[in-house]
């Protein structure tokens, strides 16, 4: 099941610190799916989307809704797509 695939996914990133680690070595979005597939999660861009706002809205507090928020961003960077809630900052113009 894909979507329980996303958020499967996101938990492992939340608690395996090795894990996440290891998405660094791809040195591109084709390898770091690759990896992803490899490791044993199978999603798309809407479904790992959907897990991370979902998981927002279902945070116990502020702080853990800012750490989910925190790695969504970290995805996006990994997949070089920026995400729709990045920093007002990183969009302004120079």
């Amino acid at each position: 099941m894909p979507m329980n695939d996303a958020f499967l996914f996101i938990r492992r990133c939340r608690e395996d610190a090795a894990f996440r680690e290891e998405a660094y070595f791809c040195k591109s979005p084709k390898i770091l799916f690759s990896w992803i597939k490899t490791s044993g999660y199978t999603f798309t861009m809407n479904e790992i989307d959907d897990a991370f706002r979902a998981l927002q809205l279902q945070a116990a507090d502020e702080s853990e809704a800012s750490e989910i928020l925190e790695l969504g961003q970290w995805f996006h960077i990994m997949v070089q797509r920026p995400s729709s809630s990045a920093c007002a900052s990183c969009h302004q113009d120079p």
